[in-house]
């Protein structure tokens, strides 16, 4: 596969987002689990994201159900998942609207049995949904596929990946998010008989693909433009393995660590980094003809459920417990920060806002020159492992039982 210029690559990116979501992506706000591009950055609307010299504002805290589902952004509208127990064994999983401005509730639908932890990490949904101009698509921790519509939370169709793949139930709960292209909603389903990544339908949840082995995992599927070519990427076991939204197969990696957590991420204009806890820790790869090339790999980042996120040749993520950058050309550390636990983190400009476990929430620049914190509110408190949403001067933050405002403007 022969890569082109960077020009012609960014071209395509730029068609990557129509094919995700149409619209405007500054005014769409956060419509799927790591931003639009699904690269866990934000645009910043050409005005440089600063910290407000009077500290930023908290401007509600409301307590919702349990899980761990990004928040949506939309206007001044918010949308995920969350579950409420009934008693300690049984409850119901939800996908509810809020209002953006003031947390108010605005409708909820209940869409599944609420999915209990074997280990006591916290029950509920672990799946971010996706949206498009209409409707919502929602994962449950049990494995269900619901379209729901906006306006209302109407359910219009559902597919149970169990009952219709023979999908496993993994031990943490199904946690993939819905990625969307064109008119279908990709999936890594970890069904058998050839049927581990699919191709749903949007409008009547019918399968028009399925391809690949191996059962569902905890990662999330990403679309990026390699060579002119829309290719959604999976990683799942040791194998990263890309595929057209249509579901005609390009290339496959063995990869050097095993079942990461973490989202894969486009070092563009055509390089791929995975990073887990386990085994190398992480590697870049470009892909080519015959088969991908390995650039490096590297101990200095190890994601644990963290992406990471990429800008100016350096990457910025959680070496589990560290708040690192390493360099994207030869995967060298480059600083690290304790002090946040295993956090989350996304870009917005040249700004990381960082949320420690413990649910502070830290502006700190995204630069090779060395850690600096620009300032930090604490407006949530407890097991915050969801990654912060951001929109137009403000970032929704989540725990695992409440969500929070926080105005930067």
């Amino acid at each position: 596969m022969k890569f082109r210029t960077i020009a012609c690559v960014a071209m395509a990116v730029l068609s990557v987002h129509c094919l995700v979501f149409t619209g405007n992506a500054e005014a769409q706000g956060w419509p799927q689990l790591r931003g639009s591009l699904r690269n866990g950055a934000a645009p910043d609307g050409g005005q440089p994201l600063e910290w407000p010299e009077g500290g930023a504002t908290v401007s509600w805290v409301r307590e919702i159900g349990s899980g761990f589902s990004e928040l949506l952004v939309d206007g001044n509208r918010l949308y995920t998942l969350f579950a409420e127990k009934v008693d300690s064994l049984t409850g119901w999983e939800y996908v509810a609207s809020f209002d953006a401005l003031t947390g108010e509730e605005l409708w909820r639908t209940r869409l599944d049995s609420v999915f209990i932890d074997v280990d006591g990490w916290g029950d509920g949904p672990r799946s971010t949904p996706a949206m498009d101009e209409d409707h919502l698509y929602c994962f449950t921790g049990f494995g269900k596929l619901a379209k729901v519509s906006r306006a209302d939370g109407t359910l219009v169709w559902t597919v149970d990946f169990m009952e219709r793949f023979n999908s496993k139930l993994p031990r943490w709960g199904f946690s993939s998010s819905p990625l969307l292209s064109g008119g279908l909603v990709l999936m890594e389903a970890g069904g058998d008989q050839g049927r581990a990544f699919v191709g749903i339908g949007k409008d009547k949840g019918e399968l028009v693909w399925s391809a690949g082995t191996g059962e569902a995992m905890y990662s999330s599927p990403i679309l990026v433009v390699l060579d002119e070519t829309p290719q959604v990427v999976f990683v799942n076991g040791r194998n990263m393995v890309s595929y057209t939204p249509q579901g005609d197969s390009l290339w496959a990696h063995t990869m050097p660590i095993g079942n990461p957590m973490a989202s894969p991420l486009l070092v563009p204009p055509s390089r791929l980094f995975a990073s887990a806890n386990n085994g190398a820790g992480s590697f870049l790869i470009e892909p080519g003809n015959p088969s991908p090339a390995e650039l490096f790999t590297s101990s200095a980042m190890k994601n644990d459920w963290s992406s990471s996120v990429y800008r100016d040749g350096f990457i910025y993520g959680f070496n589990l417990a560290s708040l690192q950058c390493i360099s994207a050309t030869d995967g060298t550390r480059v600083w690290g920060r304790r002090g946040f636990g295993k956090g989350s983190l996304i870009l917005v400009g040249d700004k990381l806002l960082v949320l420690s476990d413990n649910g502070v929430l830290s502006m700190v620049e995204a630069s090779p020159e060395g850690f600096r914190e620009l300032g930090s509110v604490h407006p949530i408190e407890g097991r915050s492992w969801t990654a912060p949403s951001y929109s137009d001067g403000r970032v929704y933050v989540r725990n695992h039982t409440h969500m929070a405002c926080i105005e930067l403007k």
